[in-house]
């Protein structure tokens, strides 16, 4: 018998009857249970230390304004309460009477003493009850506290409501298993626990068993007879197997399945809405909901219900799976089967997959509203788990994420990428949609990489940077991109170097992804497999015109990792002939010193180099000594060291005497410059002068003679004393001086510019680095330390010397001046040589100093007006001088302003008559008309320009009796009354002027408007183009052609002296024009190359004698340079049938260092022979030329010229000793498409024969050659048509299959020879190794033919399974390049197949040939099992007799895949249970029922 726990203890009755369980578990009778509500404390908290157990959950409401009498009432009320050992009071509120019962106190351990005897500290002791009170005493008291809150009650004067009381079972207290708590009883007056009596004081209550009468005695008499028998334990065993038995046939769930998904009625709004918030209610079960679901609640409208409603997640997804499995069995209720039920199914699910996609799109678009950050997390929320339980078209969803994220604009791609991240592990399962979040990710980089955002959404460019850095070292397969190379700069310069793994990850995609890039079709675009020398020369080609040295060196170094190479590319680059400009020289000077801080040694390179130059051009030689020389003046370049090697080596010996022909390492020897060299070094290398030769008196000499040459040019500014009358020399050519000399001379000069500055005389320091003054010493000068006429003199001679560096420091000398016109001066030449001086580091201090002077000009003189607007032009070139330019054209803007406010006074329509009256004083009159004013209408500007034009036309004839300096200072004033209007009347004049015959050159008539800024040289080119584009006349296009290269080329103008400078500013443009528009050059110069050959003989005269000037020879090298970006240009000056024989001789100039004759005239063999002996890494765009050149001149028809040129080009290309197979490749990626077509047809003839050889007799001249011919072949992939060549993709199929099939891998090799290949692939033959990369590279090029329509599916499911056969082979496996780029072109290949390919070749391989490669898993994107196969049904064929029959030992079993019905997975379907009401039948599993 067990008692009842409340009998071990009879106080608990009362303990537990006010704090818990609610009637409503227990007595089905009682009211219904509300929720509870805090207890109001209508008194203060005791003060007399006694804790009170029940805290305070809600406290009385009192008015702010209480006056005092009702407060002393309210106090003395309640220290009688507490007097009276009450301390809390529970009042329940009714409609009619409303009663206060009293709370009786719970008992614990804080508020009862651990012994009656024991009292409260406080002077009023409590009086606890144990025991309920009797009715008669507890109805007295409750009237005497009535009445004492009816006292409260009046003094407050305020009515408090309150809520009834409801009990609550403790937290603590055990569950029944159906529900009701154990053990509580609320105390109410009738239960049976309520009435005590003597039997229950007692005893207690306790639960009285019922014992049956048949078990009152033990049962071992009985059994143990049977147990003691020897077979006891058998007859135990059958009875136990005999009870399993009964079990399970009574147990096992045999009745059919029940489920049902709940149907759906059509309900009212208001219930709809009632059965939406019980399902939100987690308090109502399921069951009870599953009866009937409302109708028309599906879709978009079913997931914005449960957001409104906050339905938890669960019930939500309950609520969708109902919707669905009801819409899904609508279409086999319709009568549809078969296909038509399954389209409509899918069609289903396809919908309500855009509807979650809408609803994810809608509350995305939301952001920034209030309650934005809950909606989200809801939606998210109850999106995810719809997906997990595959509730939705898995891979359109998959897509649409992936595809927003990709068209999201930056302010919204966080929140999508923090979407994607909730499936990222079901995107980059596969490459085809990995590939698509990698280029979606790239995206959104190159958006927030680009010059307008990188400011404001940097934090977003750092995130995705860190994005995708992850992933590309998780999954790098998913980087193999098409257009890789655009994001490749970007990501490499936010690869952090110090990660080892990142970075070498990195490295490791860019060079996979230049081995699958194919090049572009477009004609003459660079060779995507260049050498490493050759992206060396294109990255110093396409430097910026703002360079940091620092990243520069970096990226070098990072191409180039070869010291010995680096150094000769980078010379060899600064020193060429197919190279203009003096800007590369310093240059490769600032990467040599920031290398030779990276512990590179450049004595020893740079002597290796010089050694290993022989036969060079005098040009290139000259730029080699100009970079030693300037690292001998920053020391990094040792004189003594260099002298100890020329004795160590012996040349001088074989030297008689040296000469410009000589060999730069004794050369060198003439070329030091001595300053700063000790003493013991001088002599040595005088000793060693005078071994070969020469003498040290000769060079004092030159020097001597050259000062004074240079002293007698510019007066009284040299010591005349120093220089005597006989070493004054009037023709002197610089080149013909050594780098000693031009080194000397240069400081020389340089030194006098400082002695006239006192500022500068007082103390200088020369910067070892920079070889620049730096001024040390403080204080202004106040002199005019040398003149403007002085100061231009200087400047040409150091122009003649190229010494570019000491310039610089002239001029930042000269920034002391305080002769505007020697400062305008300076920032002219310094806007002239911005390139140079960019180069040298010096063009943002120079014009630091420049803006420095300008402004204490400002303030100490008037505002001069030609200083600001040089100022302004060299400005515009430095991005860091933005603030610095917008303060000068404010100046600029605040001074004509200034001058229209000082004369107000309109020009008059008169006045311009009365100008076009005057004859004789007609620059008087233009004077006083544009000072009487300085606001013109456009009318009177129109009639003044009109005539001022009119006066220059007039002035053709007799140009000595108004020069056109004075009508170009006239309209120079004239623009300023009004840029626009005076802008097109410009265009008009010379719309007008150009098509005019009867006038002279362009370049006699508008230098003088050019040198003053009031025509801009690239106006007037434009509207000669316009015209060149729009005239059809042959002579007047040669014309023009020839006018606008002189104006190009002219250097020398007959301007007055007070003009002189103004000279400068022509040049200026014509290098602007050049550099930034050399586009615009591009139609002049092939009118002028048209012109050579034309009918007229003086028009042909003069083209020929232009086109031989070295500055075209200069522009047609810029346009070559610029050949991989726009090789239209070049082809439309030079693309002529017949080419004229003085435009050859012109690229023969260029293209040979030395003059060779006769070579126009030879045969075709001996000039495309004499072309490629002469080829290198500089000059194959001229080469290109050359060759376009002759091809177009030749004599004999098309095919025996391509046929010659096949030939020829073969031999060259695939001879034993070729060691220039890159420099090949871009020679032939430039020639027409027709002669690439040839040879490229031969090239791959000629690979697919050679692979069909024995691998083990290839030889190594065999392996260069077949590298050769690639290469060849990926040269000449621009002539490869749009729809690929189907035949060649067909060969290397059957190529590859062959090797599969035969296992050429073991071919011709002995047993013991082929179990070693099989067990190390190291023994693999290297010629099987290089033909299987030739072919891959083969179909790389050919790639587009896969995706062709004329290339059959069956085709393409061979390449592709061949390709995955070759991947997974036991032999090639261990080979890890190879089987990287394997895997890399069948990456490429399967990106863009058909969904019909891509199965057909997922059931190939998995099927027939049971593929498990993960890496084939990923690419085509199938898993390892079908759909439905991780869950078989299985089905007997045959019965037990029929097998028997048959001999079989068994009934056969048959498999086959079982689909879950995913909509139908739900719990909680029907409001009755049944033992089988799950969506998957119980009985398929034979389940059995539960025994209780």
């Amino acid at each position: 018998m067990t008692s009842h726990p409340s009998a071990s203890k009879t106080t608990n009755v009362a303990n537990h009857r006010p704090q818990n369980r609610s009637l409503s578990q227990n007595h089905p009778k009682s009211p219904r249970a509300f929720p509870r509500q805090p207890t109001i404390d209508l008194v203060e908290a005791p003060t007399d230390g006694v804790i009170v157990a029940e805290p305070l959950h809600k406290r009385q409401k009192l008015e702010e304004k209480q006056d005092a009498v009702a407060t002393g009432a309210r106090n003395k009320s309640q220290e009688s309460l507490v007097r009276n050992g009450i301390s809390k009071v529970s009042t329940q509120n009714s409609l009619d009477s409303p009663t206060i019962k009293e709370e009786p106190e719970r008992v614990t351990e804080g508020s009862i003493p651990l012994s009656l005897d024991q009292k409260a500290p406080s002077s009023h002791p409590r009086v606890f009850h144990l025991f309920p009170s009797r009715p008669c005493i507890r109805s007295r008291k409750i009237t005497k506290r009535r009445d004492a809150f009816a006292t409260e009650r009046a003094a407050v004067k305020q009515v408090v409501q309150v809520k009834p009381y409801i009990p609550e079972a403790p937290s603590p207290a055990p569950q029944y298993q159906r529900g009701g708590t154990a053990d509580y009883c609320p105390w109410i007056g009738n239960h049976s626990e309520d009435v005590l009596n003597e039997l229950t004081t007692k005893q207690g209550f306790f639960d009285k068993s019922q014992v049956a009468q048949n078990e009152t005695t033990t049962a071992r008499p009985s059994v143990w007879s049977s147990l003691k028998h020897k077979s006891g334990l058998q007859i135990l065993s059958s009875l136990l197997v005999a009870a399993l038995d009964q079990r399970q046939i009574h147990g096992t769930i045999t009745s059919s399945c029940t489920f049902k998904p709940p149907p759906r009625v059509t309900l009212t709004d208001t219930k709809r809405e009632a059965w939406l918030r019980d399902l939100a209610n987690p308090a109502i079960p399921l069951r009870r909901l599953s009866r009937t679901i409302p109708h028309g609640i599906r879709g978009k409208s079913l997931l914005d219900h449960c957001l409104a409603k906050d339905i938890p997640t669960a019930r939500a997804v309950w609520l969708a799976k109902c919707v669905g499995a009801n819409e899904i069995r609508a279409f086999k209720r319709k009568g549809a089967s078969g296909a038509f039920a399954i389209g409509g199914e899918t069609k289903w699910i396809w919908d309500w997959t855009t509807n979650v996609e809408s609803f994810v799109e809608t509350i995305v678009a939301e952001c920034g509203t209030s309650s934005w950050r809950d909606k989200m997390n809801y939606s998210l929320r109850l999106v995810t788990h719809i997906f997990s339980e595959h509730l939705l078209d898995q891979e359109q969803y998959l897509d649409w994420v992936v595809a927003s994220l990709q068209s999201s604009d930056l302010h919204s791609v966080l929140i999508w990428l923090l979407v994607v991240q909730l499936y990222w592990t079901e995107v980059v399962r596969y490459r085809e949609r990995g590939r698509r979040l990698a280029e979606a990710l790239l995206d959104q980089l190159w958006k927030a990489y680009q010059p307008p955002n990188r400011g404001a959404f940097m934090e977003v460019f750092r995130h995705l940077m860190e994005i995708v850095q992850s992933f590309m070292v998780s999954d790098p397969l998913c980087f193999l991109l098409k257009n890789w190379n655009k994001y490749e700069a970007m990501l490499r310069n936010y690869i952090p170097t110090h990660e080892d793994i990142v970075f070498i990850e990195f490295e490791r995609l860019s060079r996979r992804n230049s081995r699958i890039r194919r090049l572009p079709v477009k004609q003459g675009c660079q060779y995507s497999g260049q050498s490493s020398q050759q992206r060396l020369i294109a990255l110093l080609d396409n430097m910026p015109f703002k360079i940091d040295i620092c990243d520069t060196a970096d990226a070098c170094m990072r191409t180039v990792t070869h010291h010995d190479l680096l150094i000769t590319t980078c010379i060899d680059w600064a020193t060429n002939i197919y190279r203009d400009g003096q800007a590369r020289i310093y240059i490769v000077i600032r990467l040599l010193r920031r290398w030779a801080k990276s512990d590179i040694e450049l004595d020893r390179l740079i002597l290796k180099y010089l050694s290993a130059s022989v036969n060079l051009p005098p040009q290139q030689t000259t730029n080699i000594y100009r970079i030693v020389a300037e690292l001998i003046h920053s020391k990094h370049f040792s004189v003594a060291r260099y002298l100890q090697w020329l004795m160590a080596r012996g040349t001088l010996a074989e030297q008689d005497k040296p000469d410009r022909a000589s060999p730069c390492d004794v050369q060198l020897l003439l070329e030091l410059p001595l300053h700063g060299l000790p003493s013991h070094v001088l002599n040595l290398r005088r000793i060693l002068l005078s071994s070969i030769g020469a003498s040290a008196t000769s060079e004092d000499s030159t020097l001597t003679t050259t000062k004074a040459r240079i002293a007698n040019q510019i007066q009284d500014f040299f010591p005349a004393s120093q220089f005597p009358a006989c070493h004054v020399l009037q023709n002197c050519d610089p080149w013909q001086h050594s780098q000693t000399v031009k080194s000397a001379v240069g400081r020389w000069i340089r030194q006098a510019v400082a002695s006239h500055f006192p500022v500068f005389s007082v103390q200088r320091k020369l910067d070892s680095a920079s070889d620049r003054f730096l001024q040390t010493a403080n204080g202004d000068s106040s002199l005019v330390a040398i003149s403007c006429e002085q100061f231009l003199s200087v400047r040409n001679v150091l122009e003649d010397f190229e010494d570019f560096s000491v310039l610089a420091d002239i001029i930042k000398i000269c920034c002391c001046s305080e002769d505007t016109k020697v400062l305008t001066a300076a920032a002219d030449t310094v806007n002239h040589h911005v390139d140079i001086f960019m180069a040298i580091g010096a063009v943002d201090d120079l014009f630091q100093s420049l803006y420095r002077r300008y402004e204490e000009t400002c303030r100490q003189k008037a505002f001069e007006w030609s200083f600001a607007v040089s100022l302004v032009d060299l400005g515009a070139h430095l991005p860091r001088s933005n603030g610095e330019v917008r303060n000068l054209r404010r100046a600029l803007l605040h001074h004509e302003q200034v001058s229209c406010v000082t004369a107000s006074s309109p020009i008059s329509d008169h006045m311009a008559e009365a100008l076009q009256s005057a004859e004789s004083t007609f620059a008087d009159e233009v004077e006083h008309l544009l000072s009487s004013g300085t606001s013109m209408d456009k009318q009177t500007l129109r009639q003044i320009f009109g005539i001022v034009t009119k006066r220059v036309e007039t002035s053709w004839a007799d140009p000595e009796q108004c020069p056109l300096i004075n009508f170009a200072e006239i309209l120079l004033r004239l623009r300023k009354f009004g840029t626009d209007t005076f802008e097109e009347l410009v265009r008009d004049w010379l719309d007008d002027l150009l098509p005019f015959t009867p006038r002279p050159t362009l370049s006699k008539i508008l230098p003088p408007f050019i040198c003053t800024a009031a025509i801009t040289l690239k106006t007037v080119l434009d509207r000669m183009v316009i015209h060149l584009t729009r005239t059809a006349a042959k002579s007047h296009i040669a014309a023009l052609g020839l006018d606008g290269l002189e104006l190009l080329m002219i250097s020398d103008l007959d301007l007055p002296p007070f003009a002189t400078n103004r000279e400068y500013r022509l040049h200026l443009q014509q290098l602007h024009i050049i550099k930034e528009f050399s586009s615009l050059t591009v139609p002049i110069l092939h009118a002028t190359v048209e012109a050579c050959s034309g009918e007229e003989t003086a028009m042909c005269e003069r083209a020929r004698a232009l086109i031989k000037n070295p500055r075209i020879q200069n522009i047609i090298k810029g346009l070559l340079q610029q050949y991989s970006k726009n090789p239209d240009a070049i082809n439309s000056v030079f693309g002529s049938d017949q080419m004229e024989r003085h435009v050859l001789q012109v690229i023969d100039s260029m293209f040979y260092p030395s003059p060779e004759p006769g070579v126009s005239e030879a045969d075709l063999h001996d000039q495309v022979s004499r072309i490629l002996n002469h080829v290198n890494d500089f000059n194959v765009p001229l080469c290109q030329l050359k060759l376009r050149a002759i091809l177009a001149t030749a004599s004999q028809n098309f095919s025996e010229t391509a046929n010659t040129l096949v030939t020829i080009v073969m031999e060259r290309a695939t001879a034993p000793t070729n060691a220039l197979t890159d420099v090949w490749a871009s020679l032939i990626s430039g020639l027409p498409p027709k002669q690439a077509f040839h040879i490229r047809q031969r090239a791959e003839s000629e690979i697919i024969s050679g692979i069909t050889k024995d691998v083990l007799s290839m030889t190594d001249n065999c392996k260069g050659m077949m590298k050769a011919l690639v290469a060849i072949v990926d040269a000449s992939s621009a002539s490869i048509p749009d729809f690929g060549t189907p035949l060649v993709v067909t060969q290397i199929t059957d190529r590859l299959s062959s090797m599969i099939l035969s296992s050429p891998i073991t071919r011709g090799l002995n047993c013991e020879e082929q179990a070693a290949v099989t067990k190390d692939a190291k023994h693999i033959p290297e010629g099987l190794q290089l033909y299987i990369e030739v072919l891959l590279r083969l179909l790389t090029i050919h790639q587009a033919a896969v995706h062709c329509a004329k290339m059959s599916e069956n085709s393409i499911v061979q390449l592709l399974v061949t390709l995955s056969l070759l991947l997974t082979h036991e032999s090639l496996c261990s080979l890890q390049n190879l089987s990287e780029h394997v895997l890399d072109v069948l990456a490429i290949l399967t990106d863009s197949l058909s969904e019909d390919t891509r199965s057909q070749c997922v059931r190939l391989l998995r099927d027939q040939y049971r593929t498990r490669d993960p890496r084939l898993l990923f690419l085509f994107g199938y898993s390892e099992n079908a759909e439905g196969e991780w869950l078989q049904l299985m089905t007997s064929s045959l019965s037990a007799s029929s097998a028997k029959n048959e001999g079989l030992v068994g009934p056969s079993e048959s498999t086959q895949p079982f689909c879950l019905r995913k909509w139908e997975m739900m719990q909680d379907t029907t409001p009755l249970v049944t033992e089988n009401d799950t969506s998957l039948s119980l009985g398929l599993f034979g389940a059995r029922k539960t025994v209780l």
